[in-house]
């Protein structure tokens, strides 16, 4: 009889704690960061790379006379899960557009600078130099760009 009503007891103190453990992480959910999108254009910019060798190199920004478009996206992620980090940024610089529209093709590369960065728990993360794209412009608001991006690098589209 004693056992039995041992038994209940701790039976009792386990649902007891669960339902607690469970209210409190009703309460507070995991926390997790969310997708995060950002696109910019600056004028009166540049883009400089400070090489480290033929291969790796750091990015930073001048006075210069071209425009710079930045676009950053951020993967949503849990703590739940290990590694789960992602992001990439596409940067172009170019001079300032002569009109609403404008196109870029592998031809014109040659005198831009259009590099995608990936940072991730993945072998091809860092930055890029692109070498092969397509990329058009159109002006749709004051200060607002629409842009369209097709970039290939060594593994291909991205």
């Amino acid at each position: 009889m004693f056992i039995c009503s041992m038994r209940l007891v701790l039976l009792f103190i386990s649902l007891a704690v669960s339902t607690s453990l469970f209210a409190q992480i009703e309460k507070d959910p995991l926390k997790r960061n969310p997708e995060f999108k950002r696109f910019v254009y600056e004028t009166n910019q540049q883009i400089k790379l400070r090489y480290y060798d033929s291969l790796y190199f750091d990015i930073d920004y001048e006075q210069g006379n071209n425009w710079v478009f930045k676009f950053d996206y951020s993967a949503p992620e849990s703590p739940a899960i290990a590694d789960d980090e992602f992001s990439e940024q596409v940067l172009l610089e170019m001079p300032a557009p002569r009109g609403n529209r404008f196109t870029i093709n592998q031809s014109d590369l040659k005198n831009l600078k259009v590099i995608y960065g990936r940072s991730c728990f993945c072998k091809d993360s860092g930055p890029r130099l692109v070498k092969d794209a397509t990329i058009t412009g159109k002006k749709v608001g004051r200060n607002r760009w629409l842009l369209s991006l097709k970039l290939w690098l060594n593994q291909g589209q991205v």
